[in-house]
């Protein structure tokens, strides 16, 4: 009777980790576009000209390859805006004033990554 306990604790803790769910693995960050003013999306860095607006295709996997559920967040919006734009995990930065702020990625509700954040200001011709 023991050795069938153990038996059957061993093996029930054997299929709770072998079941593990698959988790966050990265970010792809593509189709990049501007208007005429200069920015730039990227992992280390986001910046985008006062009055610009830059969009990006932001796409979290997980360790299957497989997509995530993702949101981009802004955590001062009164210096960079991020929306929603037209398409599947598509988002448009629109700088508002100048300053820095960092900018959540964020994968099925988890922050996966804060990402720097500067809106410079125009220069005139």
């Amino acid at each position: 009777m023991m050795k069938r306990a153990l038996l059957l604790a061993s093996f029930l803790s054997s299929v709770a980790l072998g079941g593990c769910a698959p988790s966050y693995s990265h970010t792809d960050i593509s189709q990049v576009s501007t208007n005429e003013l200069p920015g730039t999306v990227t992992v280390p860095r986001i910046q985008v000209t006062q009055g610009g607006i830059v969009t990006a295709h932001i796409a979290p996997f997980n360790s299957d390859e497989k997509p995530m559920v993702g949101d981009v967040v802004s955590q001062d919006r009164s210096i960079l805006e991020v929306q929603r734009a037209y398409g599947d995990k598509n988002y448009a930065f629109l700088g508002i004033k100048p300053g820095t702020t960092h900018v959540e990625f964020r994968a099925d509700g988890v922050t996966v990554a804060i990402i720097q954040a500067e809106v410079t200001a125009q220069t005139t011709r």
